[in-house]
C-alpha cells in the first residue's frame, strides 16, 4: 500500500497535527497560483490537509492507503479528498486570504487575473560598463500560440478541467481531472492554412531587437522591463506577461565595490612604506598616481581614502554629478632579513632624529 498524501505534505506517516499543519503552511504558500506555483500541486496539497487534517478520515486513510481510502468514497465519508482548495485555504489561513486571489481555470477565473507570466533574464556587464553606462541591443525571440487559430476545447467546453463520476458498490465518486486535450488551458489550436500569421502551424515566433539602456553607476539586481515580452497567451482573453532584465555586476580583477565607493589593496614594501614611493593606481579612465609620502608611514590597518575615485552616484543630474570615494589599504611586506647591531644603531640614530 502507499499513503502518498504524506508526501504531498512533504511530513512522514507519524507526524503529529501541529507537525501537519506547519507543513501544509508551507506548501501551501510555495504552491499557491497565485505566486506562480502549478495550480495541481496546490490541490494535491490541499487534498492532503483536508485528509490528514481531521481525525477520522486520517485515521481511515493510515488503514486503508491511498487504494483502499479512494475506492472507500473518502470524498464523502467526511473531510476527503477533493474539497474546493480554494475553500481549504480560506479556512486554514482565514477570509481574507492573507492578500490572495482565489482563481483556477474554468468558470473561476477572473477576467482581471488573466495576465501570463512574466519572464526573467539576467544580463552580465563589467564594473567598467557599469562605471561609464552602456547600451545594447538585445535580441528577443518570442513564441506566440495563433490565437487566430484558437478554439474552445471539445472536451471539457473551455473548462480546463473534466470531472468524472464512479460507481463504487453503493458510493458514487467524482473525481476531478485536468483535461489531457488541451493541457488544461480550455482552449486547442486549429491551424488555418490561410493564416498569415502562423502560416497554418498554430504557433510561431517574432523575433524583437530592444534597446537596453544601462545607466551609469548601476549595481546588480537593477531591472529593466520590457511590457509584453514575457511568455504570451494561448488563448483569448489573456494577456501578455512582461520580460524583466536584471543586471549583473562581474567582479573586477583589483576593485571592490561596496556601494558606491571602491576598495583596493596595494602590496608595498618595508621601505617604501616608511620612505614613500609613488604608485599607479588602476581606475577606469586610465590609471592615475598617488604620492604616499604625503600620507606619512604607512600602516596595514588603516584606510585611506581619495575623494571621488569611486562609482557614479545614481539620480545626480548632469551638472551635480559625482563620485563614491576609493579606499586604500597597503600590504606591507615585510622583509625576513636580519639587522645587525651596527645597522640597528644607524636605523635607531635616524629614527630619533626624525622624531620617531
Amino acid at each position: 500500500m502507499s499513503w502518498k498524501l504524506y508526501d504531498h505534505l512533504g511530513v512522514t506517516r507519524g507526524a503529529s497535527k501541529e507537525e501537519i499543519k506547519k507543513a501544509y503552511k508551507k506548501k501551501a504558500l510555495e504552491t499557491h497560483p497565485d505566486r506562480g506555483g502549478d495550480p495541481e500541486n496546490f490541490k494535491q496539497v490541499n487534498n492532503a490537509y483536508s485528509v490528514l487534517n481531521n481525525d477520522d478520515s486520517k485515521g481511515r486513510y493510515d488503514q486503508l492507503g491511498d487504494e483502499g481510502y479512494e475506492a472507500s468514497g473518502g470524498a464523502n465519508g467526511g473531510g476527503g479528498m477533493h474539497m474546493d482548495p480554494n475553500e481549504i485555504f480560506r479556512q486554514f489561513f482565514g477570509g481574507a486570504g492573507g492578500g490572495f486571489n482565489f482563481h483556477f481555470n474554468g468558470a473561476q477565473q477572473q477576467q482581471q487575473d488573466t495576465k501570463k507570466s512574466n519572464h526573467r533574464h539576467v544580463y552580465k556587464i563589467s564594473l567598467n560598463d557599469a562605471y561609464t553606462g552602456t547600451k545594447r541591443a538585445i535580441r528577443v525571440m518570442i513564441h506566440k500560440t495563433c490565437i487566430k487559430c484558437s478554439d474552445s476545447c471539445y472536451a471539457c467546453q473551455g473548462q480546463g478541467e473534466i470531472t468524472e463520476m464512479h460507481r463504487m458498490g453503493f458510493f458514487t465518486q467524482m473525481m476531478t481531472r485536468t483535461c489531457s486535450q488541451c493541457n488544461g488551458s480550455g482552449s486547442i489550436v486549429k491551424p488555418k492554412s490561410g493564416c498569415k500569421d502562423c502560416k497554418g502551424e498554430g504557433k510561431y515566433t517574432k523575433e524583437n531587437i530592444v534597446n537596453l539602456d544601462i545607466p551609469c553607476g548601476v549595481e546588480t539586481g537593477h531591472s529593466v522591463v520590457f511590457e509584453e515580452m514575457g511568455e504570451q497567451p494561448t488563448k483569448a482573453g489573456e494577456k501578455p506577461g512582461d520580460l524583466y532584465i536584471e543586471i549583473f555586476v562581474q567582479p573586477h580583477e583589483q576593485l571592490t565595490r561596496q556601494g558606491n565607493d571602491l576598495h583596493i589593496r596595494i602590496p608595498i614594501s618595508f621601505r617604501d612604506s616608511i620612505i614613500g614611493t609613488k604608485i599607479a593606481v588602476p581606475y577606469f579612465t586610465g590609471n592615475f598616481e598617488i604620492d604616499t609620502t604625503e600620507l606619512g608611514i604607512l600602516q596595514t590597518t588603516k584606510h585611506y581614502i581619495i575623494k571621488d575615485r569611486g562609482m557614479p552616484i545614481r539620480g545626480k543630474k548632469e551638472k551635480e554629478k559625482e563620485n563614491g570615494n576609493m579606499i586604500v589599504q597597503f600590504d606591507i611586506q615585510y622583509p625576513n632579513t636580519k639587522i645587525t647591531p651596527e645597522n640597528a644603531k644607524k636605523i635607531e640614530s635616524v629614527l630619533i632624529d626624525a622624531g620617531i
